[in-house]
């Protein structure tokens, strides 16, 4: 008899040792979020709204229900521009392509995304 209580007793700690170290990982993975080279993040905390500081790339920690980051690429991209040009005195017209290569301004982000958060879900700038 002395023996089953002594393992009931085992399972029962195992089963609460289990339990918190599977809470544990839950609310590390929650806290941890990962920016990709070639990105950057604007972190949302509901009481500050969006912040001013911008996050690199690597991992980083947040606040699980308080903050939420949103994650934007920022490398470099090219955009084609077509155009037909020609002389007004001329009959022929020639097809023109431009190549602009361009990236974004993070400012402009931060400023999109305090915006949007305010018109449509009503949180402070």
């Amino acid at each position: 008899m002395g023996s089953s209580q002594q393992a009931v007793s085992f399972l029962t700690n195992l089963a609460r040792a289990a339990f918190g170290l599977g809470v544990g990982a839950a609310v590390l993975n929650s806290s941890l979020y990962t920016v990709d080279g070639g990105e950057k993040a604007v972190l949302f905390d509901r009481f500050r709204g969006v912040l001013d500081q911008t996050v690199g790339e690597g991992t980083h920690f947040l606040i699980p229900w308080l903050q939420k980051p949103f994650i934007f690429d920022i490398r470099t991209r090219p955009h084609q521009f077509s155009s037909v040009s020609g002389t007004s005195i001329g009959s022929y017209l020639a097809p023109k392509t431009y190549l602009v290569v361009g990236y974004e301004n993070l400012s402009e982000f931060q400023m999109l995304m305090r915006g949007f958060l305010y018109v449509f879900c009503g949180y402070p700038i």
